[in-house]
Parts: C-alpha cells; structure tokens; sequence
C-alpha cells in the first residue's frame, strides 16, 4: 500500500515536469492520479477500520472533527471519566456495515442512567462443608435495589458499564438481598462444599482463602492461619502454603477476616 502511494506520487511529479505534455492532458493526468492516491488512502483507512473493528476500537485518526467533538461531548454529559480523546474512545465500539461499493462504520457510544451502583462481589464461605446456593457471584447495589450480573461488563479504569440485557433484577431472590438489606430474614438453599477450593485468586493481588489452614509467607514473616481470609497484598511475591503468587499492583499487604459470612 505504501509503495503504491509513493509510485503515485512520482508518476503525478514526472508528469509536471516533462515538457512533452500539455497543460491541459498535464492537469487531467494529475487529477487521475490524485484520485488514485485517494481511493489508496481510502483502502487503507478501510483495512485499518476493519481490524480495530473485529477488535470493537475506536481510532480518533479516522474521524472527522465534528464526530469526535460529538463523542467528546456525549462522553462528558454520561459523566465517563477520560484524560485524553484516546481514552475517551476507549468507551465507544464499532460495527460495520458494507455492500459491494461501500463501508460504513457505525461508532456506538454507551448511554447509561444517572444512578452510580456499587458492585459486591459475592462469594460462599465453606461452613461444615456446606456452601449457599448462590446465583449471581456479581451484583450490583444502590440503597435497597439490588440487580445480578449475569455476563462480564466492559470495564475501564475503575468504571464498569452493563448493557441492560447483561443485569436481572434479584426482587424475588429471598437469601443474598435479605441478607444485603438487613434487618430482614434471609431463607437460603444450601448445597455439599466438596468442589469448593480452599484457595482462590478473585483478581490480581486479591486471594480468597475459604476455610483454610495453613501458613502465609511474605518472605519476611510467615503466619499460620484458620478459617476463611481475604489477603491483598502487591509488588511482592507470597506464598501459601507451597503456591507462590504474585502481584506488582498497589494494594494493602495482610490477610484480612471476610467481611460477612453467612452461616448454615
């Protein structure tokens, strides 16, 4: 592709200065070949479009002024915190629509509702090998309104964005929301905790240890714990029992006591 700009742009050269042509075949020739050098130029845009668009990425190179000044502006009224067009592109995705003459690109920008949800990640605790029965392992929260994830969401930076079709509301869910909420008797369905692992890696730096006993080294003290723990820990390597993990994330160093634990 970018031999065919650069033979373009010789052919459109020579042709300006051999004295053998005329001005007026001079400027034909001329706008043939800047015609050429374009629909180039439009081919390459096209593949590059095609790739970031199999990858669902939105490059600010191939818009115009007043469509990033339309995301830009959408973006900052849905209140998405970005410190660069770049960024900010990162919350939009593509989709493309082509015939035999034409491509178009659709850019699709997230419209959200204004409520700020908090997210909770839940988690059964092993209680004399007995577990909760529990249907959403991600939910969302805001005062008593509780919703379950039931796919992964697009998540950037710290800000996570579900499509409508990826939450389920928990109105009728009798265990985790009444326990959530408080002050209300939660009735729960209980379950054999045999599959359930004594050790699991939630995301990076953050470890569950559900009903364990062992030891915890951050190799400069080794502790020996019992019962179900969350250990955060980051820039540095640990080891429970004989597996080693590690982490170059900030995060706090220790094993912490799980914040709520629900008992059989």
């Amino acid at each position: 592709m970018n031999n065919l700009t650069v033979i373009t742009d010789k052919l459109t050269n020579a042709v300006t200065k051999d004295s053998y042509f005329n001005d007026e075949l001079v400027i034909s020739i001329q706008n043939r070949l800047r015609l050429v050098k374009e629909e180039i130029v439009n081919v390459r845009y096209a593949i590059q479009w095609g790739k970031l668009t199999k990858l669902k990425l939105v490059n600010s190179i191939l818009l115009n002024k007043k469509e990033l000044e339309l995301t830009l502006k959408t973006l900052e009224e849905e209140k998405m915190p970005f410190s660069s067009t770049e960024e900010a592109l990162s919350f939009a995705e593509t989709s493309v629509l082509y015939n035999s003459t034409m491509l178009a690109y659709i850019v699709k920008i997230p419209i959200t509702e204004k409520e700020t949800y908090e997210n909770i990640l839940i988690k059964p605790v092993k209680r004399n090998n007995t577990i909760i029965n529990i249907v959403f392992n991600n939910i969302i929260k805001k005062e008593n309104k509780i919703l379950g994830i039931n796919s992964e969401c697009k998540t950037i930076n710290s800000i996570s964005i579900c499509n409508k079709y990826q939450i389920v509301s928990l109105v009728n869910e009798t265990c985790i929301t009444k326990r959530l909420n408080s002050k209300q008797n939660p009735t729960c369905q209980y379950s054999n905790a045999n599959h359930v692992k004594p050790i699991e890696i939630l995301q990076p730096g953050l470890i569950l240890l559900n009903n364990f006993n062992g030891t915890v080294n951050n190799s400069l003290e080794e502790m020996s714990v019992a019962g179900t723990f969350v250990v955060k820990f980051s820039n540095l390597t640990i080891k429970i029992n004989n597996d080693s993990f590690y982490n170059g994330e900030t995060l706090l160093t220790g094993a912490l006591p799980v914040r709520t634990q629900f008992a059989p």
